[in-house]
């Protein structure tokens, strides 16, 4: 069922507590989707205000999520007011539509304006560590993720099958980090148990030594040296999926820091353009005033000639 979209002033004065979860592994695309990085910015927008949500703003926001509403078309690059979401906010500002949008383009004036007239403030205030306190980080491989949908709803195939280990590039927290490092310990250790028992034989090897038996390890074995190197390369990726999550925060940052600039610009000109007006309006008004000096000067000065010409003809 659709939610109710109206709108709540903010901050919120009835959110949903606990939130709806909504994970990196609701992502409908593809980690390896040109655009991914979107969807990850709209991912932890909503960890930042899902606390300041009402359950229909949740509940939308999933739907928005679900349907892709993150993806930018070539019409809109550079252009929100070409985006489906900057329409959506002008004809109904509903508090997730504006985090969503504020996600990928940043703070955009004119939306935040509207936002503003609707929703009493367009301020939103960062609430990581709330949605964390509801929903913590869990570690494991294939967990099931049921308790991450609210409501009684049941869990989706994705929610009951999708390992934890694709939360390697949900977020540049410690906390995340931390997740990360712990499933890929216990992918590691998984890894190792399975070589040991394809080989079905003992990892060390009994050698006789003057009737005294010693054992040695069998670092000559192909798994072993398979097994080693697949926890290498593991190691690598994480290390990997660590480089682009700080490579994605910069570049969010950048396009924040330019959006904020453009901003401020487009005041500077305001200003500039105000100053012009104001000062060809009392341009203007001088001229007028000049203009009609002159014509009262020029009226004075065909009086006297008139007076003149009399007293010629009349002495």
């Amino acid at each position: 069922m659709a939610p109710n979209l109206v709108t709540h002033p903010n901050p919120c004065p009835n959110p949903n507590i606990p939130p709806l979860r909504l994970e990196i592994e609701d992502i409908p695309i593809a980690k390896n989707h040109p655009q991914f990085s979107h969807a990850v910015a709209a991912i932890t927008a909503y960890w930042r205000q899902a606390t300041n949500m009402a359950l229909s703003d949740q509940q939308e926001y999933r739907e928005l999520v679900a349907s892709s509403a993150f993806i930018v078309p070539k019409s809109a690059k550079g252009t929100p007011s070409q985006h489906k979401l900057f329409k959506a906010i002008k004809n109904n500002s509903t508090w997730a539509r504006y985090v969503m949008f504020n996600a990928i383009y940043g703070r955009v004036k004119s939306v935040a304006e509207h936002v503003k007239t609707a929703h009493g403030s367009e301020v939103m205030e960062n609430l990581f560590n709330e949605y964390c306190k509801h929903h913590p980080w869990q570690g494991g491989l294939k967990k099931r993720r049921s308790d991450s949908i609210a409501e009684g709803q049941p869990p989706t195939k994705k929610h009951a099958e999708a390992p934890a280990s694709s939360n390697s590039v949900a977020s540049s927290s410690g906390n995340m980090k931390a997740a990360i490092k712990n499933e890929l310990l216990e992918s590691e250790s998984q890894d190792v148990h399975g070589f040991a028992k394809v080989d079905q034989k003992p990892m060390m090897a009994p050698v006789s030594n003057e009737n005294k038996l010693t054992l040695h390890q069998r670092s000559d074995s192909p798994l072993f040296t398979r097994g080693i190197k697949t926890l290498s390369q593991k190691a690598a990726e994480t290390d990997r999926a660590d480089e682009i999550l700080r490579e994605l925060i910069l570049i969010r940052e950048n396009q924040v820091k330019q959006t904020e600039k453009a901003d401020q610009i487009l005041r500077e000109l305001a200003l500039i353009r105000e100053h012009q007006t104001k000062e060809a309006e009392k341009k203007g008004k001088a001229m007028a005033r000049v203009e009609g000096s002159i014509a009262e000067l020029t009226s004075r000065v065909k009086v006297v000639e008139d007076v003149q010409l009399l007293l010629k003809k009349n002495p």
